[in-house]
């Protein structure tokens, strides 16, 4: 999970371009509601997108929603 907004700038969409161009998955972090700032981070490779004011429980289950290949079912092994 990156978070959107990085040291009060809104930079984290470049933290994900970096980490996707590296291979490494990525879900956006943010309190922030508007299209731009999201739609820059899912451009920039993010594979789901993660609001602060969901519960832990909608954290969790965006970030396995976003592991898994398109067209599975939720792994039994994954659930708490």
């Amino acid at each position: 999970m990156v978070d959107l907004m990085l040291h009060g700038q809104l930079a984290g969409h470049e933290t994900i371009r970096i980490l996707s161009q590296a291979g490494i998955s990525c879900l956006a972090f943010t309190a922030d509601h508007r299209r731009v700032p999201i739609s820059l981070a899912m451009r920039a490779g993010a594979r789901g997108l993660a609001l602060k004011d969901e519960s832990p429980d909608k954290h969790f289950e965006t970030l396995e929603r976003s592991m898994r290949p398109a067209g599975l079912h939720r792994r039994p092994w994954l659930r708490r």
